[in-house]
Formats: structure tokens, C-alpha cells, sequence
């Protein structure tokens, strides 16, 4: 992928306040954060016929930089990125690009070296949530896929129209792992598909098999939808 194909998800305007977010965290004693993450729909991903995954993760660790830093990072070695490409089988669409998938994090800032950490975004899950809105408008995704258990737990439930655990789906396995996070799933009321699940890295094989199925199965029925919707408008 070249450097002039795919673009970033993030507006300038939300970006605007996850970089004053990033300087009062600093100033208040925080170590220095890596930033700013902004999101990436890779080439390809609006062709007609294909099926439109938003995959969003909890904040990108490590040292990110470079000029397009997205797109670099974007399709990595890493068990995210492994278990993106298990999606993009799933549902047909794996060219070794996984141009179906556009990238996201809860955080747009991290820690250098550090795992994700709540209080990135304690006190600031309401301007999160509006961020995520705003990338999935701009992605027009057939499902959402969160790999962030309870990380961001807040910004899950506002996005998703889910704050009451009665409104999720879950996995036939959830009542027999007490206190370990499964599949969960349901559909925002605008009618887009959630999937809610802990990060690859801590899932079994088992449990990615399972959720790369669920994700086919409901990325399948979105797809269905939205053709029956566009069948509708032109009659």
C-alpha cells in the first residue's frame, strides 16, 4: 500500500482533543504518551460488494511514529493483526491486505511502554464516545468489532446503545467460565451490528474461532440488509 492510498479516521477536530487531553495528562505527571493515533480505512475498503468491518482495539503501545504511522502499522505480526486476518477469512475477503477492515483504538494516546491503561481516558469517556461516533460515520461499517474487554467499558456501552448487560447477546459459553469475558453482541438502534470480546491476545483458540464465526455470520446479515435497503429506495 502506497503512502497516497487509504486515509486516517480521525477528524481534525476530534483530534484537537485528544491532543489537549495528551497535554493535561503530561502536565498533571503522567509520563510522556506516544500519539496521536488517527485510525486507518486501508484502500479498497469502500468497494461495492464488500463487507465493511470497523475493528477497534484498546490504544496502540510502543513507539508510534513516522510520517504515516497508520498505515505502517496497519496489517501487523502481532495477535491483533492475526486475528484481524482470521476475520477477513471469515467473511471472504482476505487478499493478504484485509481491505474490509478499517483500524481503530478506544485511546488515541498510550503509554510508550506500558499496557493500556484506564486512566487514559478516566473522566473522559463522554469526548471518547464522541470520537468513536465520528469514525463510525465515517466508516459505514457493517459491524463494529471491540477487542477491549473491559477496557473503556463506558465508551462500549454509549457507542453501542448497550449500558444494561440484558441488552447484550452472549455466548453460549459465558455461564459456564464465571468471571472470564466472552462474546458479547447486539445491534445499535440505528441497526449496525456490535461485537464486543477481550483482546486476541488472551483468547483462546476456541473462543477466536468462535467469534470469527459470529462476525461472518453477522457481517452476512448486515450486508443482506443493506441490499434490501437499497432495493427499497429505488422501487
Amino acid at each position: 500500500m502506497s503512502e497516497k492510498t487509504g486515509r486516517v479516521l480521525l477528524s481534525d477536530a476530534e483530534a484537537k482533543k485528544w491532543k489537549a487531553r495528551q497535554k493535561k495528562l503530561e502536565l498533571g505527571g503522567s509520563p510522556k504518551l506516544t500519539g496521536l493515533f488517527r485510525g486507518w480505512i486501508p484502500e479498497g475498503y469502500f468497494a461495492s460488494g464488500k463487507p465493511r468491518i470497523l475493528y477497534v482495539g484498546k490504544a496502540t503501545s510502543g513507539s508510534f511514529g513516522g510520517s504515516e504511522p497508520e498505515r505502517e502499522y496497519f496489517n501487523g505480526k502481532g495477535a491483533f493483526w492475526h486475528f484481524a486476518r482470521q476475520i477477513a477469512a471469515g467473511v471472504r475477503c482476505d487478499d493478504g491486505s484485509i481491505p474490509c477492515i478499517a483500524w481503530s483504538n478506544i485511546s488515541k494516546i498510550s503509554y510508550p511502554k506500558v499496557k493500556a491503561e484506564s486512566s487514559l481516558i478516566d473522566g473522559f469517556e463522554k469526548e471518547a464516545a464522541q470520537t468513536l461516533r465520528s469514525e463510525i460515520a465515517k466508516a459505514k461499517p457493517h459491524l463494529i468489532v471491540l477487542v477491549t474487554a473491559r477496557f473503556g467499558e463506558k465508551v462500549v456501552r454509549m457507542v453501542s446503545d448497550g449500558q444494561e448487560d440484558c441488552e447484550w447477546n452472549k455466548s453460549e459459553n459465558e455461564s459456564h467460565h464465571k468471571g472470564e469475558w466472552d462474546v458479547w453482541w447486539k445491534r445499535r438502534r440505528d441497526g449496525i451490528a456490535v461485537l464486543w470480546m477481550r483482546h486476541p491476545m488472551g483468547a483462546t483458540k476456541q473462543k477466536k474461532a468462535y467469534a470469527a464465526a459470529k462476525i461472518a455470520s453477522l457481517t452476512c446479515a448486515e450486508q443482506h440488509q443493506e441490499v434490501a435497503n437499497l432495493s427499497d429506495a429505488s422501487d
